[in-house]
């Protein structure tokens, strides 16, 4: 960022001072009583997108990258090609649910966004589960289970 010469005063108050207020998304709550918290920060979106592992599915796309230690970040994410608001929050919540399910067998310590797709609101939650089980499997594999993977296509 830019850095600011020694003596000189801002004319824009900056965010996050000593005197601003928490920011309450800073420190999200996890999404339940596991050990999982909400991503919130574009930047954790922008790094994992471009760095994480993808697992693309007609119902759900999931991206997964090694993250802090003994904790899950999770993401979920709805553009508006899956649809108007109500078919977003529908899409979200459908994920939501099957991530309470699959989260035990997800591994501590990575950080995961899941995207709905168009034809997720048409889905079953157990049918979300299952493709998200299946590309969390994938996705968290060690390096050299996915070259062998590859390398059978």
């Amino acid at each position: 960022g830019c850095q600011q010469l020694p003596g000189v005063q801002s004319p824009i108050p900056r965010r996050g001072g000593e005197d601003a207020p928490p920011n309450p998304k800073k420190a999200a709550p996890p999404m339940n009583n596991k050990n999982a918290q909400t991503l919130n920060d574009n930047r954790d979106f922008v790094r994992i997108y471009r760095r994480g592992q993808c697992q693309v599915a007609p119902l759900l796309v999931t991206y997964a990258r090694r993250g802090p230690r003994n904790r899950r970040r999770v993401g979920i994410t709805a553009t508006k090609k899956v649809g108007g608001a109500v078919q977003r929050n529908l899409a979200k919540r459908l994920i939501r649910a099957a991530w309470r399910e699959v989260e035990r067998e997800a591994p501590s310590g990575w950080d995961y966004i899941f995207v709905a797709r168009a034809r997720t609101t048409g889905a079953k939650m157990q049918q979300v589960r299952e493709v998200m089980s299946a590309q969390l499997r994938r996705a968290t594999a060690p390096s050299d289970a996915k070259k062998s993977h590859e390398q059978k296509r």
